[in-house]
């Protein structure tokens, strides 16, 4: 599994706040996901007219055939948003290739999701982690 600076973890996502736009504060997290928690396929679902739309992404979340957006009250990513609380494990068919999945809610309706080619590739503590990101993230866009 990954070492988490924690520390550095903290140190890149204050940066969020220096964000202009919420389009700033969405591509700041996908490069600190990126960059500290060293994983790539990464998304950021906000909601939009209904559904819950990735809003940024990185390249190799397209690659891996994730969805850019999804029904919130027929997917599991809707149900994790609207229960609060983030949730790693196998991710369902409709993320594509992927095999596992790390879910964020931002608490705005949205979401930040961290995809892996390889089954049970999350634990508690990137969970941690990519929550304290959504954290960031939900503040710097209130």
């Amino acid at each position: 599994m990954t070492e988490i600076d924690f520390t550095r973890l903290h140190e890149r996502s204050a940066e969020f706040d220096e964000a202009e736009t919420a389009r700033a504060v969405r591509e700041r997290a996908i490069r600190v996901v990126k960059d500290v928690l060293d994983r790539h396929p990464v998304g950021v679902y906000e909601p939009e007219s209904g559904r819950l739309v990735a809003r940024a992404r990185s390249p190799e979340f397209e690659a891996v055939g994730a969805p850019t957006a999804v029904d919130p009250r027929e997917s599991r990513l809707g149900e994790i948003v609207a229960e609060g609380e983030p949730v790693h494990g196998p991710a369902p068919s409709a993320f594509g290739d992927a095999e596992s999945w790390c879910v964020a809610p931002t608490g705005d309706g949205g979401g930040i999701v961290a995809l892996d080619a390889e089954p049970a590739a999350f634990d508690a503590d990137v969970t941690a982690a990519l929550s304290g990101i959504s954290l960031h993230v939900e503040s710097a866009l209130d």
